[in-house]
């Protein structure tokens, strides 16, 4: 009798990148795509003590063009790409009364925050798109926020990066090279990273590409639904 064999067909796992994935939503977030049996990559400031993931640890304030780029060559291919990173570190850019010299301290520092929140994220899909990294089933989603389309004051260095964002998904949306996604969390706080992070995650996974590029947004039962015109 001849021996039956049976071959056994290993799935590679999914692999997603999150940029600000090293603590609070971001690194619930990261937690949900493991428990979905994605391979984790995560790009912080904050380091993680998830021996799971692979970790590339940055200092935001000193990230320039060329150390993104050499970063971006130790990336895989992947299915999915999250740009949660905030980084600031100015407030009342807006008020000119203060002397000359705070004040060019403030615009160089603003500088740097609008690559790290608009230009980094643009340079990235660039670098992995034209290495094969992704493609036009990829999907790379902007957390973005209601602040821009309403009378809710923040600080002008947030609400203009927040307008670029969302600017950027949907001109992107137009050409297609990858499945452009705009959430609006909401307000996130600890006592709903895990619900929504939970939420975004089964989302990304389910959700069909042809059914993307467009904006979404938190309801007040922390479901994500869609937006026909921003957040409005």
């Amino acid at each position: 009798m001849q021996e039956r064999t049976t071959d056994i067909v290993m799935l590679e796992k999914k692999k997603i990148l999150i940029f600000g994935g090293g603590s609070k939503f971001g690194l619930e977030l990261a937690k949900s795509f493991a428990i979905l049996n994605y391979e984790v990559s995560i790009v912080t400031s904050a380091g993680s003590s998830e021996t799971n993931f692979k970790t590339h640890v940055v200092d935001w304030s000193k990230l320039d063009i060329t150390r993104v780029e050499k970063l971006c060559t130790s990336f895989a291919e992947f299915d999915i790409v999250i740009f949660n990173q905030n980084y600031s570190t100015i407030n009342n850019l807006e008020d000119i009364s203060i002397p000359k010299l705070e004040m060019w301290k403030k615009l160089k520092e603003w500088q740097q925050g609008l690559y790290i929140n608009c230009h980094l994220p643009l340079q990235i899909c660039n670098s992995l798109y034209v290495n094969n990294k992704i493609n036009d089933k990829t999907k790379v989603l902007w957390m973005l926020s209601g602040c821009i389309s309403n009378d809710s004051f923040t600080t002008l260095e947030y609400q203009t990066q927040k307008y670029i964002n969302h600017e950027s998904v949907r001109y992107m949306k137009r050409l297609d090279m990858v499945k452009c996604i705009g959430l609006n969390p909401g307000k996130l706080d600890e006592n709903n990273y895990a619900i929504k992070a939970n939420k975004l995650s089964n989302f990304l996974e389910t959700v069909e590409p042809n059914n993307t590029g467009s904006f979404y947004a938190f309801d007040k039962n922390n479901e994500i639904i869609q937006k026909q015109n921003y957040f409005l």
